[in-house]
């Protein structure tokens, strides 16, 4: 027999966890889908070479990676 008291703690645990994670993901896929329209406006509307984007997305990537790598505080094992 099942309780009519609703779900237990770790069913409601788990949603929220996994409504995090959604969220989350509807972050970086909104993110990533902004940086490509501006690359292709950048390309097509401003004739901004693919070389000198490349670079570019090279040297912001770098100190990017290194922020959201360290945002939890750097070195815990």
């Amino acid at each position: 027999m099942q309780s009519s008291h609703g779900p237990t703690i770790n069913q409601t645990e788990a949603k929220t966890e996994a409504q995090k994670s959604y969220s989350r993901f509807m972050k970086i896929g909104t993110i990533c889908v902004l940086l490509l329209a501006i690359a292709f406006i950048a390309t097509f509307f401003f004739s901004v070479p693919i070389g000198t984007l490349l670079f570019a997305a090279i040297l912001l990537a770098c100190p990017l990676l290194h922020i959201f790598m360290m945002k939890n505080g750097g070195h815990k094992h």
